[in-house]
């Protein structure tokens, strides 16, 4: 399947406005975390689950010798830093089986009332909504990265700004993956990320960079 088949089939699974589907799917995600962190019952519920979670995972990591699955509670992102959304996607990817229960069958959950029933009913995500969450959080993974390399303390980060701008423009633009998903969301993310890193760079922050390599 070439390139353009493959966007113009993405094109038609999310009509009739692309990046207004994913801004309403990231705007629910944050609904979702929100409403959970401000009732002491879903948020009890959310709690007891993870830890639940947190003991199966540590439990099998024991038997099969390997590092366990972290399952850390739910948090919302800064929305101008991508590794910050990063973040809330893996954590509540990891607990999407928790999500479906807390939307799905709320009225399972103790203390929850017939208003928010009607409420997280309306957050629930169908299969296609968790795909995209998850297509998302791969692509972002490299400005996590990139964010972790340039925050070290034990080595000189100016001079790797330039290389790390570089890779992500390469990345977003250029490098080509399997999935028609995480190609098209690059695109989506390709014209934000130069306005960022590029456009609103002065000239000084773009000259000490390449002076540092």
């Amino acid at each position: 399947m070439n390139s353009a088949h493959d966007e113009n089939e993405i094109e038609q699974i999310v009509k009739p406005n692309p990046k207004e589907y994913m801004c309403k799917l990231l705007h629910r995600t944050r609904t979702l975390i929100n409403t959970i962190h401000r009732s002491s019952n879903l948020d009890k519920y959310v709690r007891d689950k993870i830890y639940l979670k947190q003991q199966d995972a540590n439990k099998r990591a024991q038997e099969d010798q390997t590092a366990p699955v972290l399952y850390n509670e739910l948090v919302i992102d800064m929305r101008i830093r991508w590794s910050s959304t990063f973040r809330m996607l893996n954590r509540f990817i990891l607990l999407n089986s928790i999500m479906n229960d807390v939307t799905c069958t709320p009225k399972n959950i103790e203390g929850v009332e017939s208003q928010q029933v009607l409420k997280l009913s309306k957050l629930a995500f169908s299969h296609e909504d968790w795909n995209w969450l998850s297509a998302l959080e791969s692509v972002l993974e490299r400005f996590e990265n990139s964010t972790r390399l340039l925050s070290g303390r034990t080595y000189q980060t100016l001079s790797l700004a330039k290389m790390i701008t570089n890779g992500l423009k390469h990345f977003l633009s250029c490098h080509k993956s399997d999935e028609p998903m995480i190609n098209f969301l690059k695109k989506l993310l390709l014209p934000k990320f130069e306005e960022y890193c590029e456009a609103n760079f002065s000239t000084e922050a773009k000259e000490a960079m390449v002076v540092s390599i």
